[in-house]
């Protein structure tokens, strides 16, 4: 086998898997989206977000996200 076909062979793998485990992911995802989005602007809730080592940066991250880039007529787009 060339080193063509190991690279285009593992790629497609890679692919299988990742659309194969974002079939299984959206449905539970979406669930945990809506809960979230209830929880944070329609009961007042708090989101705790935290990690340790390259998780707490990642941790980081996510609430800068929410902090700086949220907007509230993206619900109203998901008729959320």
């Amino acid at each position: 086998m060339s080193f063509t076909q190991v690279f285009n062979t593992q790629f497609e793998e890679h692919i299988r898997v990742a659309q194969a485990t974002m079939q299984q992911l959206e449905a539970p995802f979406n669930s945990f989206l809506q809960a979230c989005v209830k929880a944070l602007v329609e009961d007042g809730k708090k989101m705790l977000i935290f990690g340790n080592g390259g998780s707490a940066v990642d941790a980081a991250h996510l609430a800068g996200e929410f902090i700086g880039r949220f907007d509230a007529s993206v619900l109203e787009k998901y008729n959320m």
